[in-house]
């Protein structure tokens, strides 16, 4: 059921944010702001009172600076210095005053600092949404920036938890991101019982942050650079590395011997490396006594090396000639596979070639003999109606003798009548049947039946005999 209630009839003055919810980022005439928070002498947020020191996502900082005395009361305004990283996170902070629907928008590089704001300001519903942010957002990949930002904001929790992680994943560590750690951050992750990770990369990160920080503490250099973490030093780093455990109050005798042998190692390359400014520079810098060192051990490593390389040579001369007999022992194999595939080929053509040759001639043969016996038969045949017509030759020439004995006497006849009507005619000669009467069929010889048509033999229409 919808009741007519009326509509509401007062002016509202045509404000625009009326029904904008109340924010530090309205113009802070129009949302009546009566405090203002000064960070760094550079940002300046026109913020409410009642948002700052009251309700659930209050900061108790705040509450007791409204309620105090002091000098901020008066007119209103907080200065306050940040980390560069916190001044940036401070609107995030504000908006989780203000909007309580919403999580705080934190992101990896900003999460530290809010948690470090959380704890300034003292907000328990900000460091508990923070923290939460982080429990989703903490990985391998984020938890190098976590240690940073830590060491940044001395969160010993914090770094504590980040630091296994980057101990546990060192070798997979970007290195950039590892030379911005403090000396302190690096021995905190070198140090852990969880530390794995590659010497290599160690001796280079350790020579870095000696060059970056020359007055970092013995101590620390000694548990970093230990036998056991770093077995062996990169060559590219070693008279960098050997400088600084030279330069130390303190000499880091362990390390100076591992740097002399990792330097002396490049023996090839140490003369063209001194040519080159930054190396000269940590060389000069060394002393004689330990140049020599220096220079003694990589003679000593160029005769082993050259040593090592006559070896090589020789049994990589023994491994070509190795190589070179098994060569020719394949390929005598090969060439004794081919001959043989051949004869067997050569074996195969001829016999299929028999074989074919073996079936066109049986083809012949039969072909032949079916012939013959086709002849054998028209043979017989013409033998057949040889003697009919023989026989019915002889027949018609019997019969044509009787006719002619017959006819004299019809002649006869046939003249006395014709004299008593005709005295003046002469009387008809009377002819004698011959080869060229026509009353007597010619008897074809057997000459004349060289050309015998027989049908019906297959494929043959006709036979010449």
């Amino acid at each position: 059921m919808s009741l007519d209630l009326g509509s509401f009839r007062f002016d509202t003055g045509g404000t625009s944010n009326r029904n904008q919810a109340l924010s530090w980022r309205m113009d802070p005439e129009e949302s009546l702001s009566d405090w203002t928070i000064d960070i760094n002498k550079r940002d300046t947020y026109n913020v409410h009172k009642s948002f700052l020191a009251a309700g659930k996502r209050s900061s108790l900082y705040f509450e007791r600076l409204v309620h105090s005395v002091m000098s901020e009361t008066t007119d209103s305004v907080s200065r306050i210095d940040l980390e560069l990283s916190a001044a940036h996170a401070f609107p995030a902070m504000l908006d989780y005053m203000y909007y309580h629907d919403d999580e705080v928008k934190a992101t990896t590089y900003t999460a530290v600092a809010l948690r470090y704001l959380a704890n300034y300001f003292e907000m328990e519903e900000l460091f508990n949404s923070v923290n939460r942010f982080i429990q989703e957002d903490f990985s391998t990949d984020t938890a190098l920036t976590y240690i940073v930002e830590s060491c940044l904001y001395n969160d010993a929790k914090l770094f504590d938890v980040a630091g296994h992680e980057c101990a546990l994943q060192f070798s997979e560590l970007p290195e950039d991101k590892l030379l911005q750690l403090s000396p302190e951050a690096l021995h905190q992750i070198v140090t852990s019982p969880n530390f794995s990770g590659d010497s290599y990369l160690l001796s280079r990160l350790v020579a870095r942050v000696c060059e970056a920080h020359p007055d970092m503490d013995t101590k620390l250099l000694e548990e970093m650079t230990t036998f056991v973490r770093m077995p062996t030093v990169d060559p590219e780093v070693a008279l960098s590395l050997l400088k600084s455990a030279m330069t130390r109050p303190t000499e880091v005798a362990t390390l100076r011997n591992r740097t002399v042998k990792a330097a002396s190692e490049q023996w090839l390359d140490l003369a063209k490396c001194l040519e080159d400014k930054v190396v000269h520079a940590y060389y000069s810098t060394l002393g004689d006594p330990v140049k020599v060192k220096v220079l003694e051990k990589s003679l000593i490593q160029a005769r082993s090396d050259t040593g090592l390389l006559e070896e090589e040579k020789k049994d990589l001369r023994k491994e070509v000639k190795e190589k070179n007999r098994d060569l020719k022992k394949r390929q005598k194999l090969i060439a004794e596979a081919v001959d043989s595939t051949k004869e067997e080929l050569t074996r195969e053509f001829q016999a299929t070639l028999q074989e074919f040759s073996n079936q066109i001639q049986q083809e012949a043969q039969t072909a032949f003999e079916e012939k013959e016996a086709i002849i054998v038969d028209l043979q017989k045949q013409l033998a057949e109606m040889t003697l009919r017509l023989k026989n019915n030759g002889n027949s018609k020439i019997n019969n044509s003798e009787n006719a002619t004995s017959i006819k004299p006497t019809l002649v006869t006849k046939e003249k006395r009548s014709s004299s008593v009507r005709r005295r003046s005619k002469t009387p008809t000669a009377t002819r004698r049947p011959s080869a060229s009467n026509p009353a007597i069929p010619s008897i074809p010889s057997i000459n004349s039946m060289s050309n015998v048509i027989i049908p019906g033999e297959g494929s043959l229409s006709s036979r010449t005999l």
